[in-house]
């Protein structure tokens, strides 16, 4: 699984403002890293070409096309890069067995999943711009990378459900300890934006309100500096026989400008805060992780949120159906 870029380019967003921390990235630490030297077979796609040839579960693959390897990760290198067509040697029940298959073009392309109950693998992302970690526990794997941008911890996470029955996913089932085992429960997406973007992020309908009052106060600014040029601002001039009336002109389209300037001013830095917080709250809702039943074969992901924490490693802890899961991160990298 290679993590999206746009997540990474998300959280750039948020931490593009001008009085905002740089962000700092979070790398995970694996506590058992040790791959299978073979792929125990523990879970199979519907549909898939492992299926339809026959392979069941507990089966251990042990050879493609002739080629060993030496642990699971390399067999699932050799699966991805072999031919269509492929000779698997097996082996079931201690007994050896061949079975011919025809892959898929694209992954999976057997349809099926090598048992790493309790591995924790670190890889890198699909741009190389940072780590992730991702383990297996009985019928479900889960993944996430951190970063901590403006006093908030952002995880982005991912389960999928490999079980023979739906799965519930929901932000609150997570938790986070610091380096003093202090645990802190998730954070809102409304909590986020209120520390993001106080009140103004909380209620974006307030924020609507002030750029709508500052556009008003422009235009209205505008429309008063216009009249008084043109009603009084000749008048005026003639009323001082020493300022002829392309001196009084002039003074008028400063008073104009000044006042206009100044309104648009205000209009442009409310429109501009309210874009910043706009974007983040796009973004936020967008890619939070939500309540959900995620059936079988398939995966939930998206952002949970956590006060940053004061003293590392941060571990984010979660239980799936009996299953425990923790991940710590400790090292901090500058984002790139």
């Amino acid at each position: 699984m290679k993590i999206k870029r746009h997540y990474l380019t998300g959280l750039l967003l948020i931490s593009s403002c001008a009085t905002a921390p740089k962000p700092v990235i979070l790398t995970p630490i694996s506590h058992n890293n040790y791959l299978p030297s073979t792929c125990k077979i523990s879970y199979i796609f519907p549909g898939s070409p492992a299926e339809k040839s026959g392979i069941k579960l507990n089966d251990k693959i042990q050879k493609i096309n002739g080629l060993s390897a030496k642990d699971v990760d390399g067999i699932l290198n050799l699966l991805k890069s072999s031919s269509k067509d492929v000779v698997l040697e097996l082996t079931r029940d201690k007994k050896s067995i061949v079975i011919s298959a025809s892959l898929n073009d694209t992954p999976p392309r057997l349809g099926i999943k090598c048992d790493l109950d309790g591995v924790e693998v670190i890889d890198y992302t699909a741009d190389k711009s940072r780590k992730y970690i991702i383990s297996q526990k009985g019928p479900y794997e889960f993944s996430a990378f951190a970063s901590i941008i403006s006093g908030l911890t952002f995880v982005h996470v991912r389960i999928a459900n490999y079980s023979d029955h739906a799965m519930r996913v929901d932000p609150l089932m997570f938790s986070a300890a610091d380096g003093n085992r202090i645990i802190m429960n998730p954070l809102s997406p409304s909590d986020v934006m209120y520390i993001l973007h106080g009140d103004r992020g909380a209620r974006m309908a307030q924020s609507q309100q002030t750029i709508e009052w500052a556009n008003a106060a422009a235009a209205n600014a505008r429309a008063n500096a216009t009249y008084t040029t043109n009603t009084y601002g000749y008048s005026y001039g003639n009323y001082y026989n020493g300022y002829s009336t392309t001196q009084q002109d002039s003074g008028s389209a400063f008073a104009s400008n000044f006042y206009s300037g100044y309104a648009l001013g205000a209009a442009i830095a409310a429109n501009q805060e309210l874009e910043n917080a706009q974007t983040d709250a796009t973004f936020i809702g967008k890619e939070s992780l939500k309540q959900q039943e995620v059936p079988t074969s398939f995966s939930a992901e998206g952002f949970i949120y956590f006060p940053a924490p004061k003293i590392l490693p941060m571990t984010i802890l979660t239980n799936v159906e009996g299953h425990n899961f923790e991940f710590a991160f400790n090292v901090i990298q500058d984002a790139p």
